[in-house]
């Protein structure tokens, strides 16, 4: 007789009167910790390695792990080994490709400030918006933006730095085109002035 410990059913009754429809508890659906099976009867590509059922040293989850000299060749889950690897080397000067906290981004240099309100989702500022917020003595406000006077992106120097509202930045620059800098465009303007 073959009782589940779980529900309590005889398994070998309830196979008879629900021939290819009876399907087992939950506990006994899936195997059991310590249960070896080779490849081929799990659907693996490895038809004659050994796999062990074995849970996660880290999250308990349970899965075919590997068996070699009979024990698991992996004790974590792989989220669970990333997550052991990288423990105190994810983030600042800890890690391996740490460059100073700065980078470029589509021409902007970007600096990791985590706390300021304008970082983006890693915590990285433009250095522009920094600047200007120094030069001000105050935060940038609401819809403004940093406005490159001579139109290299990483020239951050205060004196090339103006505080500009979106839709006063976004008409200088559909103004001026690509190749024209800004202090250009104030000549033209002047040009424009004397002509009146």
């Amino acid at each position: 007789m073959n009782i589940c410990p779980v529900c309590g059913i005889d398994i070998d009754v309830a196979k008879e009167m629900f021939p290819g429809g009876w399907t087992l508890c939950e506990e006994w659906a899936s195997p059991h910790l310590g249960e070896v099976k080779k490849g081929k009867d799990i659907g693996y590509k490895n038809f004659y390695r050994k796999y062990i059922w074995h849970a996660c040293e880290g999250c308990g989850k349970k899965r075919w792990v590997q068996l070699t000299h009979n024990s698991p060749k992996k004790e974590l889950c792989p989220s669970c080994a990333h997550k052991r690897r990288m423990v105190g080397k994810q983030h600042g000067p800890d890690n391996f490709n740490w460059k100073g906290g700065e980078f470029y981004k589509n021409g902007y240099v970007r600096i990791r400030v985590p706390e300021h309100p304008l970082s983006d989702e890693h915590g990285y500022v433009k250095r522009a918006v920094l600047v200007l917020e120094k030069k001000l003595g105050r935060p940038t406000l609401s819809g403004m933006h940093s406005h490159h006077i001579n139109g290299v992106k990483d020239d951050d120097r205060p004196e090339n730095l103006d505080e500009l509202s979106r839709s006063e930045h976004s008409k200088l620059h559909r103004l001026r085109g690509r190749n024209t800098t800004c202090e250009e465009l104030e000549l033209t303007e002047e040009e424009d002035n004397e002509r009146d």
